[in-house]
């Protein structure tokens, strides 16, 4: 996402016109919501996979009325759910994941437009203009949400809170959120990309020297290499296949320099476009196998890989761009995500 020039992020496949035909989940958890639809858990998909990667969509900002069978929130989850997977290589790898909604019910609608409001009143406490950034937003109760996420699984990959306010925002991390607004599904993308361990492609100079990223950070990405030798770089393997056009184009994680991407533009890019490029659609599909106990082969890659035939232009047409995280907290994310790591990897929080 682009501030007046200045990036800085958030952090989080053929299109299913479907009508869910949900099933009410008890996990045994599920408190006593005697009075309505809240902390009710949905099963969108279910994997018949021994481990598959755990989705859960949550609602915040919507009211008794709009948590009902084919309300508004349903309506809102199927509109997200039907576009990531949309995209590659999630609508390929559809099999590979468990899909929960989970009903939780706010007094009021929207999202605070500051932290420190006292309204509106909702589950979550989502707010804009966290850390400053307007269109930064935010669930600022976490354990609540992990509380209810819990309800549909222990093992929760991916929670995406979608934020009843037509205004531009969301966020990434460990929760990706996102409102209702038309283009702040390219954010949940974008997040997405982040959860599955990819880097930023962009370039922002002035952030990279805040947050002290080295060439020798950037080594350890991915999507991006110090190198342009395209007989070394990391996605060499790719190079000269047939429907594939990654090469090196110089500038990336933040560097304008040293530092090369495998496409002029992607959605780790920048919101130009909405696709992963085939290095990213590969390292998503290694931790989704891999999650599932299953063993990584570039051959089966290459035999199910659907490299995009056109570039799938942005709702924006890129003149939002993603924003790169607080320097503050880049630490965190410099090699990895722990906790997201921990995730895949089979452990719980």
């Amino acid at each position: 996402m682009k501030k007046k020039g200045k990036m800085i992020a958030l952090t989080a496949v053929l299109i299913l016109t479907i009508g869910f035909s949900s099933t009410t989940c008890n996990t045994g958890n599920t408190p006593d919501y005697s009075d309505g639809f809240d902390g009710t858990v949905k099963i969108l998909i279910k994997s018949s996979k021994p481990s598959p990667a755990n989705i859960v969509f949550l609602g915040d900002g919507f009211i008794v009325e709009d948590n009902v069978d084919g309300g508004f929130f349903d309506s809102k989850v199927a509109e997200l759910y039907n576009y990531i997977f949309s995209i590659q290589p999630f609508a390929e790898y559809q099999e590979y994941f468990s899909v929960y909604k989970i009903y939780a019910d706010s007094v009021n609608r929207e999202a605070k437009k500051n932290p420190g409001d006292s309204t509106p009143n909702t589950a979550f406490n989502s707010t804009y203009n966290y850390l400053g950034i307007d269109r930064l937003l935010v669930a600022q109760n976490t354990s609540k949400v992990s509380k209810y996420a819990n309800l549909a699984t222990p093992n929760p990959h991916i929670i995406i809170i979608i934020v009843n306010d037509v205004k531009y925002g969301g966020s990434g991390g460990e929760i990706v959120v996102t409102s209702i607004n038309e283009r702040a599904k390219e954010i949940v993308i974008h997040e997405l990309g982040h959860l599955f361990m990819l880097a930023d492609e962009y370039v922002d100079e002035e952030y990279r020297q805040a947050a002290g990223i080295t060439l020798a950070h950037a080594s350890t990405q991915p999507n991006v290499d110090v190198t342009n030798n395209l007989s070394e770089i990391k996605w060499k393997h790719f190079i000269g296949l047939s429907g594939y056009y990654d090469t090196a184009w110089e500038g990336g994680y933040y560097f304008a320099s040293g530092v090369w991407r495998p496409t002029e533009h992607s959605v780790m890019e920048s919101f130009t476009v909405m696709e992963f490029n085939a290095i990213s659609r590969e390292t998503i599909t290694k931790m989704i196998i891999h999650n599932a106990g299953e063993t990584y082969s570039l051959e089966d890659f290459l035999n199910r890989d659907i490299p995009p035939s056109g570039l799938r232009r942005a709702t924006n047409n890129g003149s939002e761009n993603p924003m790169p995280v607080q320097p503050e907290i880049y630490a965190k994310l410099l090699y990895g995500d722990q906790k997201i790591r921990a995730r895949f990897n089979g452990e719980h929080d």
